[in-house]
C-alpha cells in the first residue's frame, strides 16, 4: 500500500467510526488538498506555521480573535 492509500484508509475508518480527523504533519498544498478531499476535519503542520511556544501560540490566537490578520497563510513559507 502507498502512503496516500494508507492515509485515505485511516481517514475513512475514522469517519465511519464517527470520529473527527486531525491531519498532522501537513507540509505542502498537495498534502492539504489530499487530506481535506479525503475528509480530514482539521489540519496542522509546517504549511501553516512552525512549532510555537505556549506564549507564541497564545499571542497568535489572541491576535486572530481580536480580528487581526493571521501572520501566516498556507501559500506562504515560514
Amino acid at each position: 500500500m502507498t502512503t496516500p492509500a494508507i492515509t485515505g484508509a485511516i481517514i475513512n475508518m475514522a469517519r465511519h467510526l464517527g470520529l473527527r480527523v486531525v491531519a498532522e504533519g501537513v507540509e505542502t498544498a498537495q498534502q492539504l488538498a489530499f487530506v481535506t478531499d479525503s475528509g480530514a476535519d482539521v489540519c496542522q503542520g509546517y504549511l501553516f506555521a512552525r512549532p510555537l511556544t505556549a506564549l507564541e501560540a497564545t499571542a497568535l490566537l489572541r491576535s486572530q480573535s481580536a480580528g487581526a490578520a493571521p501572520r501566516w497563510h498556507h501559500d506562504q513559507a515560514d
